[in-house]
């Protein structure tokens, strides 16, 4: 996150080479295992959920699972699968927060 890594990495989820979105997208899903990485994306990377929703609805399976996986690292609250249920739990603050951006 300090590197500045993340505006590009955003960015190149406009990509049309799917190599570059799925390691993009791995990369973010792994910068947004840290709580406090996931507070600074939600603040700062406008772009980023709509950019993973529309991967998700790409023609790449891998890539479109990586998106996902990515999407449910931001709106995790920490614990353990399956409590992070962005219905019942109350981190989803964060997620709607890069959702509206």
């Amino acid at each position: 996150m300090q590197a500045g890594a993340v505006p590009v990495l955003v960015a190149l989820l406009l990509s049309p080479d799917t190599d570059i979105q799925y390691y993009c997208t791995t990369a973010i899903s792994n910068i947004a295992v840290d709580q406090l990485n996931r507070e600074r994306l939600a603040q700062t990377e406008r772009g980023l959920v709509s950019g993973l929703v529309r991967l998700m609805a790409g023609d790449s399976e891998l890539v479109a699972a990586q998106a996902a996986l990515a999407a449910r690292n931001l709106a995790s609250d920490g614990t353990s699968y399956p409590k992070t249920s962005c219905s019942r739990y109350s981190n989803c603050g964060i997620f709607i927060s890069l959702l509206i951006c």
